[in-house]
């Protein structure tokens, strides 16, 4: 398995690099998944959502924030 992937789902801090190094190994792997990115705002840090289609009712979401600080994904209380 992709060491990226595992990182996300432990909440490492990753690099963008890494974050591709994760997209490519679910692309190789034929793994269906969704993106979606925020920039950064005075509120908010910017941060990438990745969902992941296990199967037909399953699905995995991951937020990697780019930044310090709460994003719109998982904005803190």
């Amino acid at each position: 398995m992709c060491e990226a992937l595992i990182n996300i789902a432990k909440g490492v801090k990753l690099t963008l690099a890494e974050f591709n190094m994760a997209t490519n190994y679910l692309v190789r792997s034929c793994i269906p998944f969704d993106v979606s990115f925020v920039p950064g705002t005075r509120k908010y840090a910017s941060s990438l959502q990745l969902t992941i289609h296990v199967c037909p009712t399953k699905t995995e979401v991951f937020v990697v924030n780019l930044a310090q600080g709460a994003s719109v994904f998982s904005p803190s209380p």
